[in-house]
């Protein structure tokens, strides 16, 4: 008996693994083929099954559909400002997985500002205290003094993760929603990409949302909160991917450049920095120094090395990428209720779960807006908040 095969457009094929993966290899892996047949489908040599052809747009995350269009679709645009260009290069188009993620971050923040608008909250005085064309000093200490970045702060985090803990937890008690999260979802077969974006901003007068790419590394991540941070106290929503290896100078994008001097300002303030810098010591020895008085990585340490011409380009480079390969990705979690906590903001889940106790929001609707089953609810609510939603 013959076996019955799809008429897929090679095309189309090719155009769905390229969103997403950067080699065959990858693909071929994540579609559990060989790379050989995958070429075959990729060059019309032969056609998969109808199976086959479900499983793979399943997998490639596309309407079945569409693998049987003449050409494909028009991309879906970023729905916020584009502000990854570095030194003149365009980012990619957005692939399905970082869209979602933003989509997913806009109806969260929409259903959270109508909660608060309900409650007749005031609007948030920090919200676009500042412009783009801002003294970037000026912007990081405003930043410093609403959150409570301090002396204590650093002292009482023994670790840098317990510092990138804290200064989410205490940007969240200023009216920020802060999410972080290296998944699409709760799908932990779904990864994020840091080299496509580290963060994003959706600013609001009363519910500001940041976005932190828990792929990347925990030194990436603290600058990334420091930096969307300053997005939101100049009034600037927008994809963000601050370029570690060259300086602030070097960006082309003058959002960037600003976010990116006042974040570094943020965690290591100059004035606090050269007081600590001995030009008779060695540069290693110094950014040894600078990183254990603010509590922050090397990484930060010698950004902030380079941005304050202790450093030249050169040798801040290969400093650079020597930290960067002893850094490891932390993604959030250590329990399914911690990482929702993260990856949907600690002020969020506790906002959805008051709004399902007090009747004013369904169970299935809960469960959307955190991406997890109805019967996910009942967990959550007993497991962090102590009580059944259905007594309540």
């Amino acid at each position: 008996m013959a076996i019955s095969r799809a008429n897929i457009t090679p095309e189309l094929l090719v155009w769905a693994r390229e969103r997403l993966f950067s080699t065959k290899e990858e693909a071929s892996e994540r579609l559990g083929v060989s790379t050989e047949r995958l070429e075959q489908w990729e060059a019309g040599q032969l056609s998969p099954t109808f199976n086959q052809a479900r499983e793979i747009a399943g997998r490639l995350f596309i309407p079945f559909g569409y693998l049987f269009l003449s050409n494909p679709p028009s991309e879906t645009p970023l729905p916020l400002p584009d502000l990854r260009t570095v030194a003149g290069t365009l980012p990619r188009p957005p692939s399905p997985n970082f869209l979602e993620v933003i989509h997913d971050a806009q109806r969260k923040q929409a259903w959270y500002r109508d909660e608060l608008l309900g409650d007749r909250v005031s609007e948030l005085e920090f919200v676009g205290i500042f412009q783009a064309s801002s003294s970037f000093a000026e912007v990081a200490e405003s930043i410093r003094r609403t959150v409570g970045i301090d002396d204590d702060m650093r002292r009482n985090s023994a670790t840098w993760g317990d510092f990138l803990r804290e200064l989410i937890y205490r940007a969240e008690g200023c009216g920020v929603l802060v999410l972080r999260s290296g998944v699409v979802g709760n799908n932990n077969q779904r990864k994020l990409d840091p080299s496509e974006f580290r963060g994003f901003a959706l600013v609001d007068n009363y519910a500001p949302l940041i976005f932190v790419n828990g792929q990347d590394s925990r030194a990436a991540q603290i600058f990334t909160v420091a930096h969307e941070l300053s997005h939101i106290w100049i009034n600037e929503s927008g994809v963000s991917n601050p370029d570690f290896a060259s300086n602030s100078k070097h960006q082309s994008n003058q959002i960037e450049t600003l976010c990116n001097r006042a974040a570094a300002e943020v965690l290591l303030p100059e004035r606090e920095f050269l007081n600590i810098w001995s030009d008779s010591d060695t540069p290693s020895n110094n950014i040894e120094s600078v990183a254990r008085h603010f509590r922050v990585s090397t990484v930060a340490a010698l950004r902030q090395a380079l941005e304050l011409g202790k450093m030249d380009t050169d040798s801040y480079r290969q400093a650079y990428a020597s930290a960067v390969s002893r850094q490891k990705n932390t993604v959030p979690g250590g329990n399914f209720h911690n990482s929702l906590r993260a990856r949907n903001s600690r002020r969020f889940v506790s906002a959805v779960i008051s709004a399902t106790w007090e009747g004013r929001l369904n169970q299935l609707d809960a469960a959307r807006l955190l991406n997890v089953k109805v019967s996910t609810i009942e967990s959550v609510s007993e497991k962090l908040y102590g009580v059944n939603s259905t007594d309540a």
